[in-house]
C-alpha cells in the first residue's frame, strides 16, 4: 500500500502559492515522497496559474535551481 503519512503546509496569497513546509514521516524518508509531493504541488500551481514561492528550504532550493 502507498504510505499516506506525508504532508505539506501551503499558503495562497495574492495569487502566489507558498510552500511553507514539506513533511515526510521518518519511516518513509528516502523513498522519494517529498520529491513527488513537491512535483505535484508545483504542477497543480502552474496549471491553476499561481506563481510559486517557498519558505521550506527543500522546495526553495528546487525553485531557485529550476525556476529562477
Amino acid at each position: 500500500s502507498f504510505p499516506t503519512r506525508r504532508s505539506s503546509d501551503l499558503e495562497i496569497k495574492n495569487n502566489v502559492l507558498n510552500i511553507k513546509k514539506t513533511i515526510v514521516e521518518e519511516k518513509y524518508q528516502g523513498k522519494g515522497l517529498a520529491k513527488t509531493l513537491r512535483t505535484l504541488i508545483i504542477q497543480k500551481a502552474e496549471k491553476e496559474g499561481y506563481s510559486l514561492s517557498a519558505d521550506c528550504s527543500y522546495a526553495a532550493n528546487y525553485l531557485q535551481k529550476y525556476y529562477s
